[in-house]
């Protein structure tokens, strides 16, 4: 059975997830599966695919033992039992936290790629769309992609492709974000 599961606008086991039409659970092994529509990647098993539905769950590649899962539109983002945070699928306002933005192909990723500076992330939130936040096994809080509203939480509007420290120094147990802000409880 499944232990955690991010589904197209539903709340399971915590994880709030608003998706562009598919789902990614992780199972009792630790390995996870997607299924649904394919498009920039989002299912994570090296196919690019279209928005055609796949209604066969695929193994997401990297041969990881899953924790955490969040969804948002067109990206996935996940936590690795000792190997940190991964995003993969569309990344064009820097969504993935790989250092990478812009729209065009080279922005999407079609399989697990690690979060820059990720190693330590222990939980993954992230929005419909727009990027992700995270809290690290030391309790500090970043966040990465569109800076919106001051989403990001750095003083700062502008857009980054790699996670930055929230400012004020605070230690967090959990954040959620979405495309127009953060909340965290420290």
């Amino acid at each position: 059975g499944f232990t955690r599961i991010a589904a197209a606008g539903a709340t399971q086991y915590g994880a709030v997830t608003t998706t562009a039409g598919y789902t990614c659970g992780i199972i009792t092994t630790g390995d996870m599966y997607c299924w649904g529509v394919s498009w920039f990647g989002v299912l994570g098993n090296g196919v690019f695919g279209t928005l055609s539905p796949g209604p066969t769950p695929t193994l997401v590649s990297g041969s990881h033992q899953w924790t955490e899962v969040a969804a948002g539109m067109y990206y996935a983002c996940a936590v690795a039992n000792g190997s940190g945070g991964y995003c993969w699928g569309g990344g064009g306002a820097g969504e993935l936290g790989d250092g990478i933005s812009g729209h065009g192909s080279a922005d999407n990723v079609n399989i697990p790629t690690p979060i820059s500076g990720g190693s330590t992330i222990g939980t993954v939130s992230i929005g419909e769309q727009g990027g992700g936040c995270a809290v690290t096994l030391t309790k500090t809080a970043m966040c990465w992609g569109a800076g919106v509203w001051g989403r990001l939480g750095s003083g700062s509007e502008t857009t980054t492709d790699v996670p930055v420290v929230v400012s004020g120094g605070l230690s967090f147990d959990a954040l959620s974000t979405t495309y127009s802000g953060t909340c965290g409880i420290s």
